[in-house]
């Protein structure tokens, strides 16, 4: 699926989910009904639900301390434990491609 859904398709599911009423009739029999997979229907129930579509998401960064030019590499922390080495010669690309793309999302910190 594309990160910014056809609006079509959309309402097609808004609709479709709209008029699903648990009352008449199981999931499964409604999507049988309009030749949809039930996978589908509960993915595009959630989306819709809590006014979800997939956008490219950067994290906030903090650039904690710049680094020194004795230091051999550039550490980076990212969520979840994942941490990068970049040699340090690059250090002045990477933290300005950092920094601006930080600033771009509205997200920099320091």
């Amino acid at each position: 699926m594309s990160l910014h859904p056809d609006p079509e398709l959309r309402r097609r599911w808004r609709g479709l989910i709209e008029s699903f009423d648990s009352r008449r009739s199981t999931v499964a029999e409604f999507c049988r009904r309009h030749q949809v997979s039930t996978a589908s229907f509960y993915v595009w129930r959630r989306r819709l639900g809590e006014g979800i579509v997939p956008t490219p998401a950067f994290v906030p960064i903090r650039i904690a301390q710049a680094p020194s030019r004795s230091e051999s590499t550039v550490r980076i922390h990212l969520p979840g434990g994942v941490r990068v080495e970049v040699p340090a010669e690059h250090r002045e690309l990477l933290v300005e491609l950092l920094t601006r793309l930080a600033s771009t999302a509205g997200e920099v910190s320091r």
